[in-house]
């Protein structure tokens, strides 16, 4: 990746890098933008250099053709499907302008493209971006974090490989060596406007970044400072408050889980557990995000999940409207079958799993997330948390309702905090970003809304199931974070 800061020129770099190997007749390369709009910066720089290079387009610029017979496409990806576009489709060149605007979804699909099936070409990906936008957040922890540069700005490159999930089938990213023929490396090269020769006025440049309506963003444009995150939807997450070590869940606690189906897209399932104290506590202990897996398979992993933690069976699954498939006959006929029966939903129920339609209202989940998250008090460098109030009582109130697993709801945790508003509409969250696993964690938080709240147990009643759950072999299921 390459850029950090506003001015270095990064458009004008990754579109002149794609005539690196326009010699070679089979060569072709793609430059992405988020949006049409976003796109005609690319068409621009594109049209004062391709020229020069033998090129011409006959489609507006989108499509840049060479001499040898080397194509450029310039083309946008507005929303996550759009990847599906390019099946079956190879790219030697490949290029993310403003990778900040993407969802990591989206970049990491394409990487499936980056191949040749002609001898003597170099199969890469490049990307340029600033911090903010939707994919702030993993674009630093991918880039930036894993491979922070040298102190003279020195590019440092790490070597990495994907080995496949024998459980789910999914592919997953471990660190490698760089002498292993499988692995692939990965680098970020910093650059600010002090290296851009055309910008005539600097100081007016800088002026008009710093007049942005957003304060804290202009200041991350002028000074590359990636720890600037403004926008952030989920403001009092705290990972040293909210994710804590996994503790023994008693079987008598309401079991939940959520289901965001998706096939192309991925498909995110979430595990939590409910307490019984006034107002309860919820615990994330498990997730599974998968994608272009069948329903089949996916209870079968979800089934050997239950079986595996051994701390009782859920009572409630709850998934998104998409699990249905509504009747297109229903509008002649009243008495007609509201939904089909080839649902996804009717084909986790052949496999015993039993799935209710969520609550679908998003800014009231959101809400809701909000307030189970909320708490008051003070965290440490050490990693200590010291909570509001004079009394026990006081900082007992004063904690979060909302806790995951460490290391057990990744995909989750990172969505939460890589999550930030949408621009027209505060309340919600930018539907640009990938939420796969944060749809499966509301559908499954929304059910805390309903009138059916957990109780609280009789002593007597919790007392012999602490001794029946000890009999078993659970140990003491009183273990708290207090």
């Amino acid at each position: 990746m390459f850029g950090g800061e506003a001015g270095p020129g990064k458009t004008k770099c990754l579109t002149a890098e794609a005539l690196r190997q326009v010699y070679h007749p089979r060569y072709r390369a793609i430059i992405f933008r988020r949006t049409n709009d976003e796109l005609e910066q690319v068409r621009d720089e594109a049209q004062q250099m391709y020229p020069a290079a033998g090129g011409y387009s006959t489609d507006r610029g989108n499509t840049w053709i060479f001499k040898s017979g080397a194509r450029i496409f310039l083309r946008y990806m507005q929303y996550e499907h759009d990847v599906h576009k390019y099946q079956g489709r190879e790219f030697q060149y490949i290029a993310f302008d403003e990778l900040c605007h993407f969802t990591e979804f989206q970049y990491t699909y394409m990487f499936s493209r980056c191949r040749s099936s002609a001898e003597g070409l170099l199969c890469y990906v490049r990307s340029s971006a600033n911090p903010g936008g939707v994919g702030h957040a993993w674009v630093k922890r991918r880039f930036v974090t894993a491979c922070r540069p040298h102190k003279d700005r020195r590019y440092k490159k790490k070597y990495f490989k994907r080995k496949r999930d024998p459980e789910t089938g999914q592919f997953i990213e471990v660190p490698a060596a760089a002498r292993d023929t499988k692995s692939y490396s990965r680098g970020f090269m910093p650059a600010n406007r002090f290296d851009n020769p055309s910008i005539q006025n600097m100081e007016q440049y800088e002026t008009q970044i710093m007049a942005m309506s957003d304060p804290l963003l202009g200041e991350a444009l002028l000074t590359g400072d990636w720890d600037i995150f403004a926008g952030q939807f989920f403001v009092k997450f705290n990972p040293q408050v909210h994710i804590i070590k996994p503790i023994p869940i008693p079987k008598w606690w309401l079991k939940i889980v959520g289901i965001d189906w998706g096939f192309a897209d991925p498909c995110a399932v979430e595990w939590m557990a409910i307490d019984d104290s006034d107002p309860p506590n919820v615990y994330g202990y498990d997730e599974l995000y998968v994608n272009e897996t069948n329903p089949d398979k996916i209870c079968e992993i979800i089934k050997k999940r239950n079986a595996k933690h051994n701390v009782g069976e859920p009572s409630f699954y709850y998934g998104g409207r998409d699990m249905w498939t509504r009747n297109p006959m229903t509008w002649k006929r009243e008495e007609t079958q509201t939904y089909t029966e080839h649902t996804i939903a009717n084909a986790f129920m052949n496999e015993g799993i039993i799935v209710t339609p969520a609550n679908q209202d998003r800014k009231q989940g959101w809400a809701f997330m909000h307030r189970l998250m909320d708490w008051e008090g003070e965290t440490n460098e050490a990693g200590g948390i010291t909570y509001a109030g004079a009394t026990i009582e006081e900082q007992q109130a004063s904690m979060p309702h909302y806790y995951t697993f460490g290391g057990r709801q990744p995909h989750l945790v990172n969505q939460i905090g890589d999550t930030i508003r949408d621009d027209h509409d505060p309340e919600d969250i930018d539907d640009k970003s990938e939420d796969h696993a944060l749809e499966a964690d509301r559908y499954g938080k929304m059910h805390l809304m309903m009138s059916t709240r957990p109780k609280k147990r009789d002593p007597v009643e919790a007392e012999l199931a602490r001794i029946l759950a000890e009999t078993e072999g659970e140990g003491n299921l009183y273990q708290r974070r207090y």
